[in-house]
Protein backbone atom coordinates (compact mmCIF):
# COMPACT_ATOMS: atom_id res chain seq x y z
CA UNK A 1 0.00 0.00 0.00
CA UNK A 2 1.07 3.42 -0.67
CA UNK A 3 -0.23 4.25 2.25
CA UNK A 4 2.44 2.84 4.33
CA UNK A 5 5.41 4.24 2.10
CA UNK A 6 4.19 7.51 2.46
CA UNK A 7 3.86 7.65 6.03
CA UNK A 8 7.58 7.48 6.51
CA UNK A 9 10.52 9.80 5.80
CA UNK A 10 11.23 10.22 2.09
CA UNK A 11 12.71 7.72 -0.02
CA UNK A 12 11.35 5.04 2.52
CA UNK A 13 9.20 3.36 0.66
CA UNK A 14 10.10 -0.50 2.00
CA UNK A 15 8.27 0.93 5.29
CA UNK A 16 11.57 0.72 6.95
CA UNK A 17 13.18 4.03 7.30
CA UNK A 18 16.78 4.30 5.34
CA UNK A 19 16.00 1.85 3.01
CA UNK A 20 14.94 1.27 -0.60
CA UNK A 21 12.93 -1.27 -2.22
CA UNK A 22 13.96 -3.32 -5.58
CA UNK A 23 10.35 -2.99 -6.28
CA UNK A 24 7.30 -1.62 -4.98
CA UNK A 25 3.62 -1.69 -5.62
CA UNK A 26 1.36 1.24 -4.67
CA UNK A 27 -2.18 1.12 -4.33
CA UNK A 28 -5.01 3.48 -4.14
CA UNK A 29 -3.49 5.63 -1.14
CA UNK A 30 -1.56 7.09 -4.29
CA UNK A 31 -4.47 8.99 -5.10
CA UNK A 32 -5.88 9.54 -2.26
CA UNK A 33 -8.53 6.78 -2.75
CA UNK A 34 -8.91 6.76 -6.48
CA UNK A 35 -8.14 3.75 -8.69
CA UNK A 36 -5.00 4.07 -9.12
CA UNK A 37 -1.63 1.97 -9.05
CA UNK A 38 2.07 2.00 -9.82
CA UNK A 39 4.73 -0.69 -9.50
CA UNK A 40 7.90 1.65 -8.99
CA UNK A 41 11.76 0.42 -8.76
CA UNK A 42 15.11 0.56 -9.76
CA UNK A 43 16.10 1.14 -13.46
CA UNK A 44 18.33 -1.88 -13.73
CA UNK A 45 15.62 -3.96 -12.65
CA UNK A 46 12.87 -2.64 -14.65
CA UNK A 47 14.58 -2.90 -17.60
CA UNK A 48 15.06 -6.87 -17.37
CA UNK A 49 12.29 -7.60 -16.61
CA UNK A 50 10.03 -4.95 -18.27
CA UNK A 51 9.67 -7.35 -21.74
CA UNK A 52 7.77 -10.18 -19.38
CA UNK A 53 5.38 -7.51 -17.84
CA UNK A 54 1.77 -7.81 -19.45
CA UNK A 55 -0.11 -4.69 -18.33
CA UNK A 56 -3.98 -4.69 -18.60
CA UNK A 57 -5.49 -2.29 -16.34
CA UNK A 58 -9.63 -2.05 -15.66
CA UNK A 59 -9.28 1.85 -14.91
CA UNK A 60 -7.02 3.52 -17.59
CA UNK A 61 -9.70 5.51 -19.34
CA UNK A 62 -10.01 7.57 -15.80
CA UNK A 63 -7.78 10.27 -16.20
CA UNK A 64 -9.18 12.14 -13.35
CA UNK A 65 -7.37 9.40 -10.73
CA UNK A 66 -3.97 11.43 -12.11
CA UNK A 67 -5.21 14.76 -11.58
CA UNK A 68 -5.90 13.44 -7.53
CA UNK A 69 -2.75 11.87 -7.71
CA UNK A 70 -0.94 14.87 -8.44
CA UNK A 71 -2.65 16.71 -5.57
CA UNK A 72 -2.03 13.92 -2.93
CA UNK A 73 1.79 13.74 -3.90
CA UNK A 74 2.46 17.70 -3.48
CA UNK A 75 0.92 16.60 0.46
CA UNK A 76 3.05 13.57 0.82
CA UNK A 77 5.85 15.65 -0.49
CA UNK A 78 5.72 17.81 2.89
CA UNK A 79 7.60 15.67 5.84
CA UNK A 80 5.94 17.36 8.17
CA UNK A 81 2.60 14.99 7.02
CA UNK A 82 4.08 11.47 7.78
CA UNK A 83 6.03 12.97 11.02
CA UNK A 84 2.82 14.07 12.31
CA UNK A 85 0.82 11.10 11.85
CA UNK A 86 3.71 9.16 13.12
CA UNK A 87 3.84 11.05 16.32
CA UNK A 88 -0.01 11.18 16.36
CA UNK A 89 0.01 7.31 16.11
CA UNK A 90 2.58 7.06 19.00
CA UNK A 91 0.34 9.02 21.43
CA UNK A 92 -2.97 7.24 20.53
CA UNK A 93 -0.92 3.66 21.04
CA UNK A 94 0.29 4.10 24.43
CA UNK A 95 -2.76 5.83 25.58
CA UNK A 96 -5.12 2.84 24.66
CA UNK A 97 -2.84 0.15 25.72
CA UNK A 98 -2.77 1.93 28.64
CA UNK A 99 -6.42 2.50 29.33
CA UNK A 100 -6.44 -1.28 28.83
CA UNK A 101 -4.85 -2.17 31.96
CA UNK A 102 -6.20 0.63 34.10
CA UNK A 103 -9.87 -1.56 33.13
CA UNK A 104 -8.20 -4.90 33.24
CA UNK A 105 -9.02 -6.04 29.79
CA UNK A 106 -6.60 -7.94 28.45
CA UNK A 107 -5.55 -6.55 25.21
CA UNK A 108 -2.87 -3.89 24.06
CA UNK A 109 -2.17 -1.82 20.53
CA UNK A 110 0.37 -3.14 18.76
CA UNK A 111 1.52 -2.81 14.93
CA UNK A 112 3.31 0.67 13.60
CA UNK A 113 1.83 4.16 14.59
CA UNK A 114 0.36 4.70 11.41
CA UNK A 115 -1.32 1.33 11.00
CA UNK A 116 -2.06 -0.23 14.89
CA UNK A 117 -4.54 -2.64 15.85
CA UNK A 118 -5.94 -3.17 18.81
CA UNK A 119 -5.26 -6.64 19.89
CA UNK A 120 -7.20 -9.41 22.76
CA UNK A 121 -4.74 -11.32 24.23
CA UNK A 122 -7.66 -13.98 24.97
CA UNK A 123 -6.67 -17.36 24.28
CA UNK A 124 -10.09 -18.66 23.10
CA UNK A 125 -10.84 -17.57 19.12
CA UNK A 126 -14.45 -17.30 19.82
CA UNK A 127 -13.82 -15.14 23.00
CA UNK A 128 -11.64 -13.18 21.53
CA UNK A 129 -13.93 -12.68 18.20
CA UNK A 130 -16.79 -11.61 20.35
CA UNK A 131 -14.89 -9.13 22.27
CA UNK A 132 -13.51 -7.87 19.49
CA UNK A 133 -16.85 -7.55 17.93
CA UNK A 134 -18.23 -5.92 20.96
CA UNK A 135 -15.47 -3.04 21.44
CA UNK A 136 -15.39 -2.74 17.60
CA UNK A 137 -19.78 -1.73 18.09
CA UNK A 138 -19.23 0.59 21.40
CA UNK A 139 -16.57 2.65 19.88
CA UNK A 140 -19.08 3.28 16.55
CA UNK A 141 -21.91 3.89 19.48
CA UNK A 142 -19.12 6.92 20.57
CA UNK A 143 -18.73 8.27 16.94
CA UNK A 144 -15.39 6.04 16.48
CA UNK A 145 -15.64 3.50 13.12
CA UNK A 146 -12.73 0.78 13.00
CA UNK A 147 -12.64 -2.24 10.82
CA UNK A 148 -11.09 -5.29 13.39
CA UNK A 149 -9.47 -2.63 15.39
CA UNK A 150 -7.53 -1.68 13.19
CA UNK A 151 -6.72 2.31 12.77
CA UNK A 152 -5.05 4.29 10.59
CA UNK A 153 -4.10 7.74 12.02
CA UNK A 154 -3.57 10.67 9.32
CA UNK A 155 -2.76 14.39 8.79
CA UNK A 156 -6.60 15.37 9.45
CA UNK A 157 -6.38 13.92 12.68
CA UNK A 158 -5.45 16.35 15.53
CA UNK A 159 -5.94 16.92 19.47
CA UNK A 160 -9.88 16.78 19.55
CA UNK A 161 -10.29 13.67 17.40
CA UNK A 162 -7.32 11.82 19.97
CA UNK A 163 -9.69 13.22 23.06
CA UNK A 164 -13.06 11.87 21.31
CA UNK A 165 -11.20 8.70 19.65
CA UNK A 166 -9.54 8.05 24.06
CA UNK A 167 -13.22 9.00 25.22
CA UNK A 168 -14.52 6.41 22.97
CA UNK A 169 -11.94 3.95 23.63
CA UNK A 170 -12.93 4.31 27.62
CA UNK A 171 -16.47 3.72 27.29
CA UNK A 172 -15.59 0.65 25.09
CA UNK A 173 -13.44 -1.28 27.23
CA UNK A 174 -15.68 -0.68 29.82
CA UNK A 175 -18.05 -2.38 28.37
CA UNK A 176 -15.85 -5.48 27.15
CA UNK A 177 -14.19 -5.74 31.05
CA UNK A 178 -17.98 -6.38 32.25
CA UNK A 179 -18.92 -8.47 29.47
CA UNK A 180 -16.18 -10.53 30.26
CA UNK A 181 -16.65 -10.50 33.93
CA UNK A 182 -20.79 -11.62 33.10
CA UNK A 183 -19.57 -13.95 30.13
CA UNK A 184 -22.45 -12.28 28.22
CA UNK A 185 -20.26 -10.83 25.09
CA UNK A 186 -22.70 -12.54 22.65
CA UNK A 187 -25.40 -11.45 24.26
CA UNK A 188 -23.68 -7.73 24.73
CA UNK A 189 -23.97 -7.42 20.69
CA UNK A 190 -26.95 -5.86 19.20
CA UNK A 191 -26.01 -7.51 15.43
CA UNK A 192 -28.48 -10.05 15.08
CA UNK A 193 -26.38 -11.56 12.27
CA UNK A 194 -23.60 -12.33 14.77
CA UNK A 195 -25.74 -13.54 17.83
CA UNK A 196 -27.68 -15.73 15.67
CA UNK A 197 -24.24 -17.10 14.24
CA UNK A 198 -22.97 -17.59 18.33
CA UNK A 199 -25.57 -19.20 18.78
CA UNK A 200 -25.92 -21.60 15.54
CA UNK A 201 -21.80 -22.10 17.00
CA UNK A 202 -23.15 -23.28 19.98
CA UNK A 203 -25.59 -25.68 19.02
CA UNK A 204 -23.34 -27.29 16.36
CA UNK A 205 -20.69 -28.00 19.28
CA UNK A 206 -23.29 -29.33 21.67
CA UNK A 207 -24.56 -31.93 19.00
CA UNK A 208 -21.41 -33.10 18.14
CA UNK A 209 -20.80 -33.70 22.13
CA UNK A 210 -23.63 -35.45 21.45
CA UNK A 211 -22.64 -37.05 18.54
CA UNK A 212 -19.56 -38.47 20.07
CA UNK A 213 -21.15 -39.58 23.04
CA UNK A 214 -23.65 -41.75 21.01
CA UNK A 215 -20.78 -43.30 18.68
CA UNK A 216 -18.67 -44.13 21.99
CA UNK A 217 -21.74 -45.74 23.79
CA UNK A 218 -22.56 -47.70 20.47
CA UNK A 219 -19.19 -49.04 19.79
CA UNK A 220 -18.91 -50.39 23.76
CA UNK A 221 -22.39 -52.02 23.23
CA UNK A 222 -21.29 -53.54 20.15
CA UNK A 223 -18.31 -54.95 21.29
CA UNK A 224 -20.52 -56.34 24.47
CA UNK A 225 -22.96 -58.12 21.77
CA UNK A 226 -19.82 -59.16 19.42
CA UNK A 227 -18.19 -61.01 22.60
CA UNK A 228 -21.71 -63.57 23.52
CA UNK A 229 -23.20 -63.70 20.34
CA UNK A 230 -22.34 -65.83 17.09
CA UNK A 231 -21.44 -63.79 14.10
CA UNK A 232 -24.65 -63.38 11.75
CA UNK A 233 -22.74 -64.94 8.72
CA UNK A 234 -21.78 -68.18 10.58
CA UNK A 235 -25.44 -68.55 11.58
CA UNK A 236 -26.50 -68.02 8.17
CA UNK A 237 -23.56 -70.71 7.35
CA UNK A 238 -25.38 -73.13 9.96
CA UNK A 239 -29.09 -72.49 8.46
CA UNK A 240 -28.10 -73.18 4.70
CA UNK A 241 -26.65 -76.18 5.56
CA UNK A 242 -29.40 -77.77 7.62
CA UNK A 243 -31.95 -77.03 4.64
CA UNK A 244 -29.86 -78.64 2.48
CA UNK A 245 -29.65 -82.03 4.24
CA UNK A 246 -33.30 -81.22 4.89
CA UNK A 247 -33.04 -80.78 8.36
CA UNK A 248 -35.24 -78.63 10.28
CA UNK A 249 -33.49 -75.45 11.60
CA UNK A 250 -34.04 -75.70 15.58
Amino acid sequence: MFSKGCQHEPKATSGVPGMMSDLACFGKALSNGFPLAAVVGKRDIFTAAVHRIEYTPTFKGEIHAFAAALAALAIYDDPTVAAGAWRFGERLMDAVTELCRTHGVPARVVGLPVRMVLAFEIADESVRRLARTLAAQELLRAGVLCFRGFMLPSAAHGEAELAQTLEAYELALQAVRRALERGSLAEELEIPEVVQLEAIRRRRRRRRRERSRLRTSRSSGAGLRAASCPSASRTRARRAACRAYGAADR
